[in-house]
């Protein structure tokens, strides 16, 4: 192997454990990264033994830092805002329809609801939210305010053999 060829494989190798560490920053967030300029404001000088002096930023201080990490926080989506793009199962705040409570459920969105059922929607009746009775079929859901999607589901963590 040509020098060449070895120092070609051998940025091939850190290209790869690369692309692994940001595969890994992208599925866990960091939830602890605070301000760099903040953090430099917080410096303040002590002395130390023989006249000296260190510049050092209290731990305190930079534990009240707020994050400056992005979360992943679902936030309600009012319907007045917008409808979900994809049809499927959402999580949903609906108003209740004889009294004024307000209550969390999961229903179903379509863009199209003929297409969900031809008998129980009439063509050209449009998008919404609809349940299923096994009695009476499908029907349309009117009292939805706000919306998001579902979070995902757990997953057990593999258990290590001992």
């Amino acid at each position: 192997m040509t020098r060449e060829e070895a120092t070609i494989q051998s940025l091939l190798g850190h290209i790869k454990a690369l692309e692994e560490t940001i595969k890994a920053l992208e599925q866990e967030p960091c939830e602890d990264a605070v301000s760099r300029a903040e953090v430099l404001k917080g410096y303040v000088t002590v002395a130390m033994p023989y006249g000296a002096a260190k510049k050092l930023v209290p731990v305190d201080y930079i534990n009240n830092l707020p994050s400056v990490t992005p979360t992943r926080t679902r936030k309600w989506i009012p319907i007045s805002e917008r409808l979900p793009e994809d049809d499927g199962k959402y999580l949903v705040t609906m108003k209740g329809i004889i009294s004024n409570f307000f209550y969390i459920s999961t229903t179903s969105y379509a863009k199209d609801l003929h297409k969900v059922n031809k008998y129980d929607f009439k063509n050209g009746i449009g998008d919404g939210w609809y349940g299923y009775d096994g009695e009476y079929g499908y029907y349309k859901i009117d009292n939805v305010v706000a919306w998001m999607p579902l979070p995902t589901p757990y997953k057990a963590e593999m258990e290590s053999e001992e």
